[in-house]
């Protein structure tokens, strides 16, 4: 006789799942769908065979930032206002690199979109679907660029 979990299980199930996901960068909608219901969501890829691991979901661009500072602004020559998300570091070869962005530019807009920090530009760069195209609003030391970038799928491993 095979026992079937309670509701309850599930739910604490569901919930460690998500966790889990969320410190691993996977979101995973919603925190009430059984294990099985999440996998379905998050690991259905028609190419996939069973016991594939899941595709990458987030979008990435080969980039470290971080929220740019009043001091920071003045420091580089820019208005104590301006608001943004530095470029700390680059992975060569990366989206970003190939598509021009340089080490303390200033990411102002994602596709039109203001960005305030480093935690909305990881937001809204892993929002996009993998393979689309998006411009940057940069300002540089002499001014504001627009550069295109692919979103492409997160490496497994830290860079």
């Amino acid at each position: 006789m095979t026992m079937r979990p309670d509701r309850s299980f599930w739910i604490q199930v569901s919930i460690f799942v998500g966790i889990a996901a969320l410190g691993a960068g996977v979101l995973i909608r919603g925190l009430s769908l059984s294990p099985e219901q999440a996998c379905q969501q998050t690991c259905s890829d028609p190419g996939m065979n069973p016991g594939d691991s899941a595709p990458p979901i987030r979008g990435y661009i080969g980039l470290l930032a971080a929220d740019l500072t009043a001091v920071e602004a003045v420091k580089l020559g820019f208005d104590a206002h301006l608001r943004g998300a530095i470029v700390t570091q680059l992975f060569s070869g990366e989206s970003a690199d190939r598509g021009g962005l340089r080490v303390r530019d200033v990411i102002l807009k994602v596709d039109g979109a203001e960005i305030a920090g480093e935690r909305e530009l990881a937001s809204k760069i892993a929002s996009f679907p993998i393979g689309q195209k998006v411009v940057l609003l940069v300002q540089r030391e002499h001014g504001k660029v627009e550069l295109s970038v692919r979103i492409e799928p997160r490496p497994n491993s830290a860079h």
